[in-house]
């Protein structure tokens, strides 16, 4: 077949497809994502040039609203990626020449995130790499989108130093919007992570004093400040995250109510943990999504059931092993590090001192990486620098 696509009626088709999903926004997300698979299913046998390139974006559209929040089947995933690469090369769109090859790039980028989403981490920078590539001068999403996307990457490989430059170029080059908010969270909690707390905290307060600070951006950066280690201690962090995840307050979602858990976990003693409300009962709020967290979730679930002394210790274990080998393909790195601290705490409790210890070693061994090694506690939850984590 020769290709007949242009890139203004792929961009056509394109904005079309988004209008018509905006509109469906009072549905589910895997409502949504039905009404996605039933249009692919519609067009399946076209070989019409322009009904295959709509085929290409809802196939991109189904990819990204999985990558989001999830609902696709691993093969379903793998069919989808050969279905629009199949698709390309059909119409014989070009790489690396020409606008349309921009299309390529979109579907690495694709690749990428799924990586990223599967703790392939390098895999998803090799990805981005090609798509840089292949889409020659016509970069997916643009220069500050990469930026963004490869300091997010270096960042959950442990490099904040790198990862903070990227974020800054990506801040620069975009100035507003979607791209540059995620940047100036990505750059403030590499500075949190590193160590660099009263850089962290001016960043913080010069974000928070701007007038065109967006609800999405002041929320993230109160998690951030309330992150940070103050005056009152460990103790005023917690009653701070507390009081935000409120179900009256600006932190009731899904993603800051399980990060609490952790950050309760990780905390020297049991006072905290009491106030936590069980996975089970959250479970049963839609609202807060808590299942298209993945595998974040899943490992709090994980956690939650080793407290349960109804279980028999044996059984915990085993389900603790399954934590261990979800641990490392966490999104962020900073979600790992809560989740060794967690861990430790735990094990101190069983009196389980040998196990305690390598976990200990290796949350303190992230924290030196992270901080390159200002300190070997990047949360500020060990009562010293030097004192073990205490069986409380």
């Amino acid at each position: 077949m020769n290709g007949n696509w242009t890139i203004d009626e792929v961009n056509r088709i394109r904005n079309g497809i988004v209008k018509e999903l905006q509109e469906l926004k009072s549905l589910s997300l895997q409502q949504r994502l039905l009404y996605l698979v039933n249009k692919l299913k519609e067009k399946a046998n076209s070989t019409e040039a322009l009904y295959q390139a709509s085929s290409f974006i809802y196939i991109m559209c189904a990819l990204v609203h999985h990558i989001q929040h999830g609902g696709l089947a691993e093969s379903d995933v793998k069919r989808l990626l050969l279905d629009a690469e199949s698709i390309l090369k059909l119409n014989q769109i070009p790489k690396k020449k020409g606008a349309l090859s921009v299309l390529h790039g979109e579907l690495c980028m694709v690749r990428s995130q799924l990586a990223l989403n599967a703790g392939e981490f390098w895999s998803a920078i090799n990805n981005q790499i090609m798509a840089e590539r292949v889409s020659g001068k016509y970069l997916p999403g643009g220069e500050a989108f990469q930026q963004l996307s490869l300091g997010i990457k270096s960042q959950r490989l442990g490099f904040c130093e790198l990862a903070g430059e990227h974020f800054q170029k990506a801040e620069e080059q975009s100035q507003q919007g979607r791209i540059f908010e995620q940047a100036r969270i990505g750059r403030i909690r590499s500075l949190r992570l590193s160590c660099r707390v009263e850089d962290a905290r001016q960043l913080i307060e010069e974000s928070l004093s701007e007038d065109s600070i967006t609800e999405t951006l002041q929320r993230e950066l109160t998690w951030e400040r309330c992150c940070l280690p103050d005056s009152r201690g460990p103790e005023g962090i917690l009653n701070t995250m507390f009081d935000l995840v409120h179900k009256e307050k600006t932190h009731f979602s899904g993603s800051y109510i399980v990060e609490l858990q952790f950050w309760a976990w990780a905390f020297p003693n049991f006072r905290w943990m009491r106030r936590l409300p069980k996975l089970k009962t959250l479970q049963r709020r839609s609202e807060l999504d808590l299942k298209s967290m993945g595998t974040f979730y899943r490992i709090a679930q994980i956690m939650e059931k080793l407290y349960d002394d109804t279980v028999i210790f044996d059984a915990r274990l085993e389900k603790l092993d399954q934590a261990l080998q979800l641990a490392g393909k966490l999104r962020t790195i900073d979600k790992e590090l809560l989740f060794w601290l967690a861990l430790a705490r735990w094990c101190g409790r069983q009196n389980l001192e040998d196990y305690q210890r390598l976990c200990e070693a290796q949350y303190r061994a992230i924290s030196q990486n992270l901080s390159q090694h200002r300190s070997s506690d990047c949360l500020h939850l060990i009562e010293s620098e030097t004192a073990p984590i205490l069986s409380a």
